[in-house]
């Protein structure tokens, strides 16, 4: 897990809006990431930068959906780019590998997200707790993006700040702090951390 993708987006964000006011002075370039009102993902496909996927993510032909989205809004008119294409075939192996079974006809149900539901505050059900456990993790959920095909060749990021700031995994003695599930705040962590230790210490016994 490297720092939080907000920061290092965000400056690279900041430099690009800086370049952009330099060369039209007269235009506005407020910048967001993960925080706008446009529904980013749709803005992305409607851009020709790729696809939805039928786990409701981006999908990218040269990075898959290892990618993270931020936009820049302006009033300045240009004129709009190539655009690239579909890239998601709609193979299934999303819906099949979910392990919450949250992918359906309709795209992703989120109560029914392991992601979305590792994030939730309060307890942690038995049968969420065990999915975690079984897919060896504490947050979120990459099930439905180990399986796709588009992810299988993809591009490693030339973005150096998110190897500089790698780290393997999280104990419940590290601190969270800069990390992009910071925001949901150490007790919770905590709290997925023992649940899954907790079910991995009694299956060792």
């Amino acid at each position: 897990m490297s720092a939080d993708y907000h920061l290092i987006t965000g400056a690279i964000m900041e430099k690009i809006t800086n370049e952009l006011k330099k060369e039209y002075p007269e235009n506005a370039f407020p910048y967001f990431v993960d925080n706008s009102p446009v529904p980013e993902v749709r803005a992305a496909v409607n851009a020709g930068l790729g696809a939805l996927g039928r786990n409701a993510l981006f999908i990218n032909k040269k990075y898959g959906s290892w990618v993270f989205l931020g936009e820049i809004v302006t009033d300045k008119f240009f004129e709009p780019a190539k655009t690239e294409g579909d890239v998601c075939d709609g193979c299934e192996k999303c819906v099949a590998a979910c392990p919450a079974g949250a992918i359906g006809e309709n795209g992703v149900t989120p109560e029914k997200c392991l992601s979305y539901l590792s994030q939730k505050k309060g307890e942690l059900s038995d049968e969420v707790a065990e999915k975690m456990a079984e897919n060896d993790c504490a947050w979120g959920c990459d099930v439905c993006q180990k399986v796709c095909p588009m992810n299988k060749n993809a591009a490693v990021t030339p973005i150096e700040a998110f190897f500089e700031t790698a780290r393997p995994f999280v104990t419940s003695s590290d601190s969270i702090e800069g990390r992009a599930f910071a925001w949901r705040g150490q007790k919770v962590i905590e709290r997925n951390l023992a649940a899954v230790n907790d079910i991995k210490r009694s299956e060792n016994k």
